[in-house]
């Protein structure tokens, strides 16, 4: 009876969930990173890792065209980490109520959230590294609850990618294969790391001034999908960004303007150097001046001073 409470409130605040044993979570972590170290301290205490789905929609803005960037569309809306963890801190208090122990968490979080989810049987794990989810594709977010009591599941039926390799052939960098995955060469990771983006890799941002949906817009998989129709997901004037606009702003007007936005996480600073590379990329060359003043302002910050001044050569040269 209080599993089925409990199963009744997961479905109340997500879109489904699947559970697996820490055991075997264990078990398939090991697997997969064969060799290395992994701390699973966290696990400590807790018999079952509850993997639950929140999906976001697959439609967005047409593109403004040169001048502006796309945000990824799983940053569209109400940053989805402050979504699910008011939702989590609920089930947290459901759960404590049944005098269940449960911690939640929704991204900042040491368990491989996609591996679990696999293993739990809530999607397949695809080519381009995403869970794919029978009803809403790759179109949804992952959270965990972790209880201190066994709880079960049904999988969905398991599927794959067979032969289809789209997403492999459309990756713009080439980071994608069966089976490897070459972080440094995707696209969604350069517009989020602080470090400097060499300009050869830099030419590949044509559209997307954070994240890249490339892989999951060729992914047939996502092509009849349902996800849930939510307002807090839907797209706004924000899901693209005019590149002038951020390069000319302050990191401080920038982070407070888009605060509640899942983009804004790594600071103004990345938005700025994408947009130089952006510029670049879009063969805006006239931004030569704003992006100077840029370079001036944040030089003395490494991975910034690096990118953007070889973007600044690469203009000249192209002068």
């Amino acid at each position: 009876m209080r599993e089925k409470r409990l199963k009744k409130a997961f479905l109340e605040h997500f879109d489904d969930f699947k559970a697996v044993s820490v055991t075997a979570y264990k078990t398939a972590l090991h697997d997969r990173q064969a060799g290395q170290e992994i701390d699973l301290s966290p696990l400590e205490d807790f018999s079952t890792i509850v993997v639950l789905a929140l999906s976001y929609p697959k439609e967005r803005p047409a593109f403004c065209g040169e001048g502006y960037g796309y945000i990824s569309r799983y940053a569209h809306g109400r940053d989805y980490h402050l979504v699910a963890r008011e939702k989590l801190s609920r089930l947290e208090e459901i759960c404590a109520k049944e005098g269940i122990k449960a911690k939640g968490a929704v991204d900042v979080n040491p368990l491989d959230e996609r591996l679990a989810a696999s293993v739990a049987g809530l999607g397949y794990l695809g080519h381009n590294r995403f869970l794919i989810h029978p009803v809403f594709g790759t179109h949804l977010y992952l959270a965990t609850l972790l209880l201190d009591i066994p709880f079960s599941t049904k999988s969905h039926a398991q599927d794959s990618c067979g032969d289809c390799t789209a997403c492999i052939e459309a990756c713009p960098l080439k980071a994608l294969g069966k089976g490897t995955y070459r972080v440094k060469d995707c696209l969604s990771h350069l517009t989020q790391c602080k470090e400097p983006i060499p300009l050869e890799k830099g030419k590949a941002f044509r559209k997307f001034l954070f994240g890249c949906d490339i892989c999951q817009e060729v992914c047939p998989q996502n092509e009849n999908i349902r996800p849930v129709e939510r307002n807090v997901f839907q797209s706004d004037k924000n899901a693209q960004l005019p590149l002038m606009d951020i390069l000319g702003r302050s990191v401080g007007s920038i982070n407070r303007e888009y605060a509640e936005y899942a983009f804004a996480w790594r600071g103004g600073l990345i938005l700025k150097r994408n947009a130089a590379l952006l510029l670049y990329g879009q063969g805006l060359t006239d931004a030569s001046f704003e992006i100077q003043e840029a370079y001036e302002k944040h030089k003395d910050v490494s991975w910034f001073e690096e990118t953007v001044r070889n973007v600044m050569r690469a203009l000249k040269e192209d002068h």
